[in-house]
């Protein structure tokens, strides 16, 4: 009985150590100063490379900085952007501005259901990057339904 109980939380800590950090990440208004719903104001952010949201990038850094100290990988992250990518290159800005590398992902077409784009590609990126035991942070803003979204990725 005493080996088994030992064995059992040596299961548990090891486990433990290997979690990793997971990281779904909206990028308009989430961590790019976009102001999606202006639309004047956003055509004209197109025209120059918008700011960061900074204390985010400090939060991303710290998150990947913990995942590496706790498991034997950094963690696993995608920004996705219901924005599409003729707007703008999403991973240009993402590199551009020093965020932790990860998976970006935009919609290849305009007339693709936001929702139903942001929800197919967060359920595929977990599928292939979160297993139980790992830690999962999402953000995003409540400009575009990202709360939604993720509620209805986490029911699921």
């Amino acid at each position: 009985m005493k080996k088994n109980i030992i064995l059992l939380l040596a299961l548990i800590l090891l486990q433990t150590v290997e979690a990793k950090v997971v990281v779904i990440s909206d990028i308009d208004d989430t961590i790019r100063q976009s102001n999606v719903l202006d639309y004047l104001d956003a055509l004209k952010r197109l025209r120059g490379t918008p700011a960061a949201f900074d204390d985010l990038k400090t939060i991303y850094l710290a998150l990947n900085q913990e995942s590496k100290s706790s498991s034997s990988s950094s963690m696993a992250i995608a920004y996705i952007s219901a924005s599409v990518k003729f707007l703008y290159d999403a991973k240009k800005w993402v590199n551009l501005k020093k965020f932790p590398v990860g998976k970006v992902i935009q919609r290849p077409h305009i007339y693709d259901n936001k929702k139903q784009f942001k929800i197919l590609n967060i359920e595929n990126f977990l599928k292939e990057n979160y297993k139980t035991g790992d830690e999962l942070f999402l953000f995003g803003d409540n400009g575009e339904q990202d709360p939604e979204i993720y509620r209805e990725v986490l029911k699921n």
